[in-house]
């Protein structure tokens, strides 16, 4: 299991996007004026499903704009507008398992909000079919 984390950038004059794939792979990719900053460790997470063989489960993620990250000392929000997943109806394998990635859309707004480290959380539930 692995964190979604949107790496380190700079917000630029105008702000913009970090988008992290729902790969396995992570990649991110920045729109506007946000420009990445090196030492970051961009990546998508990761979840492993297990419960009975071949059976479908539903994935369901937080609604779009309902999860914001919040700056370590100050009151400072960056929002997650969307969060993305690589199979929103699994089937898990002959052995029960199966993993699937999730991504997301970070807003990140101009320079004005505060450098640093920003954090939140969000729930994900699976449900099976």
């Amino acid at each position: 299991m692995a964190q979604l984390n949107f790496g380190r950038f700079t917000a630029g004059a105008s702000g913009g996007t970090v988008v992290i794939a729902n790969t396995a792979a992570g990649t991110m990719n920045i729109t506007g004026t946000v420009s990445t900053i090196g030492g970051g460790s961009p990546s998508s997470a990761s979840f492993n499903i297990s419960g009975h063989a071949n059976q479908e489960v539903t994935v369901t993620l937080p609604a779009d704009g309902a999860v914001n990250l919040t700056h370590a000392t100050t009151t400072d929000v960056m929002n997650v507008a969307t969060f993305s997943v690589s199979d929103a109806s699994p089937l898990l394998n002959a052995s029960g398992e199966a993993t699937i990635f999730v991504g997301g859309t970070l807003t990140v707004p101009n320079t004005s909000i505060a450098r640093g480290v920003y954090t939140g959380t969000y729930n994900v539930t699976f449900a099976y079919q």
